[in-house]
Parts: C-alpha cells; structure tokens; sequence
C-alpha cells in the first residue's frame, strides 16, 4: 500500500497557490473510498473554450507551462488527477492501480458536467498525455459526454507496447492472470530512465514530486496489464472517432537504458513505429505530427522542441 511521504515540489505549490483545486467524490470501489480531482486555471478574458488535461501513468498534473498556454490563447485550463493518483491517492490504495480503463470514467463524466454545465464551455478539447491518451480515446468512442467532446489531442499516447515477441507472449499471459489475480505483481521494477530526461535532479529541467511520481514508476500489477491490453485490443479494432485528432510523438525510440544524448532526444518508454501503426486505427480527421528531438512527454521536451509541438498544435487550432 502507498506509504511515501509527500514533499511538494516547488511548482505543486505553484499549483496549490494559483489553481483551483476541487475533489470529486466517487462511489466506493473494491478497495473502498474513492476520490478523483479537477484543478483548473482560467483564462484572463471570458472564454466558453475549454481543455481537460489527461495526465499519464505514474504521473501527475504539474505543467504549469501548458495550462498557460493554453490560457494565453483564450482556453480555459483543467486537469483531471484521476483516481489513485496524485493529490487523488488514499492511504489504503495500490497506486495507479485499475482493471479497467473504464474505472476512469466516473470523473471524467462528472468533470465534463461540471465544465460545460456549470461553467458554461461550449467548446471542450481533451488532452491525453500516455495512458491517458489511450484513456482519452477510448472515452471519446464509447464515454457518456463522448458527443461533448470537440476535438482530441494525444501526446505520445499508449497505445501499445514497447516489447519484443517473447516479452508480448509474456505480457499477454501476466494480463491473462490479471483478469482475476487482482493483486499479483510482475517481478520487474520500472527503469529511472525516463525520470533521467526530464526532473531538473538531473538532466531535466522539471520539478516534481517523487511521491506521486517515483523515479522507477510504481508496482506493474497484472490485473493493470490485463486493462491496458484490453484498450489496445479496441484501439487496433478501429475506434472510428469523429472529431478531428491531434497525435504527436517523438520522432524517434530508444532502448538501451543508458542515459546519454540520444536518449535525450527520443521516446524512452514507448516504440514510435508501433504507435505509427495505430493512426489509422483512431478516427476518420487525425492529423499525426512527428517532433524531431522529443521525449516520451512532448511538452517535457527542451523549450526549443516542445515549442514545436506548441506551433504544431497552433496550426491544427486554425
């Protein structure tokens, strides 16, 4: 169970200070009281224009910088810490645990209502970074405000995995097992690669907690493996999605675990031509944008890079 002790980065109390912050109660699962939450950032002139930021797996929502993009171009800014994760994490929770992806859409149902209803968007663009992207596609195909959602952006979305043949078979089978061995875990420990890149300990230039986001990741559990896998299955039988999509990656992977220039510039944690693959496999209107030098997060990347992807958004808006 979750243990670690929070010490807030410096832009969490960036965040706590400048955001609001609203915890949404959810029905008790079967580990028992559930909570998600919705922070938000408004923009400084009235705008009925709308983002819900959809954060990735052993994550959290800091990027200040995004939000304020998207502010200084009349959006009004929000992002959903789903449940387990985050300032959504309880005591008696496996972190980031699920066994389906469908567990998400409780509070993403009740954060749309609260951001077209409440608020007043008419106009409402999901935002899914990792497996939140694969998260935000699937609740575009199939979520109950699916029709409210106008247009969808995915940073490096997860939509498959990064393995070999024999690790897939091997996956394939932990996933089998998870489907009723809710509390198996696989014995692996996530890579402090990824974490290398982008915190500014090292050679990143980004601050953030390593309680709600360890340098290593959180426990793999089957039953997680077994809800991924299932969204993939979907994703490659075709989501035939509506609305126009924005998918950036990185333009290239890397594998060897070492931390050096190339892993700098690249996707360490997902295989870019596999996700190419699965561009067909989203909808009839996406529009998929490679960034030279990107990593896993896109808008992590160095300022030059992600600025980038930044134009790339901006031309796909107009």
């Amino acid at each position: 169970m979750y243990q670690n002790p929070v010490q807030l980065s410096k832009l969490d109390k960036v965040i706590n200070r400048e955001y609001r912050i609203e915890t949404i109660e959810l029905p008790d699962d079967y580990e028992g009281k559930v909570i998600a939450t919705l922070l938000s950032r408004s923009s400084d002139v009235p705008s009925d224009s709308a983002v819900i930021y959809i954060h990735g797996w052993a994550d959290y929502f800091f990027h200040d910088h995004l939000a304020r993009w998207f502010n200084d171009r009349g959006f009004d800014f929000y992002a959903i810490e789903l449940r387990k994760y985050g300032r959504s994490l309880l005591p008696h929770q496996k972190p980031n645990y699920c066994r389906d992806l469908q567990e998400y859409f409780p509070e993403l149902d009740e954060s749309i209502q609260r951001i077209t209803q409440r608020d007043g968007h008419s106009y409402l663009m999901m935002f899914g970074h990792s497996t939140g992207g694969l998260t935000a596609a699937l609740y575009a195909q199939s979520g109950k405000h699916r029709q409210k959602v106008k247009r969808l952006i995915l940073n490096s979305p997860f939509l498959g995995f990064k393995a070999d043949g024999a690790t897939m078979s091997l996956l394939r089978f932990y996933g089998f097992l998870g489907g009723f061995n809710y509390n198996a875990v696989l014995p692996r420990e996530g890579s402090p690669l990824y974490t290398q890149t982008i915190h500014s300990s090292e050679k990143g230039e980004w601050d953030f907690n390593f309680a709600w986001r360890p340098r290593t990741g959180f426990p793999f559990y089957q039953s997680w493996v077994h809800a991924i896998l299932e969204g993939h299955q979907k994703v490659d039988q075709g989501l035939n999605l509506e609305c126009p999509i924005l998918m950036l990656t990185s333009s290239q992977s890397y594998s060897d675990g070492v931390l050096n220039a190339k892993a700098m510039r690249s996707d360490v944690v997902l295989d870019v031509p596999t996700l190419r693959t699965k561009v067909d496999k989203l909808g009839k209107a996406v529009v998929y944008k490679s960034i030279p030098g990107g990593l896993h997060d896109i808008f992590l990347s160095p300022e030059p890079v992600r600025q980038k992807a930044f134009e790339a958004i901006e031309k796909w808006l107009k």
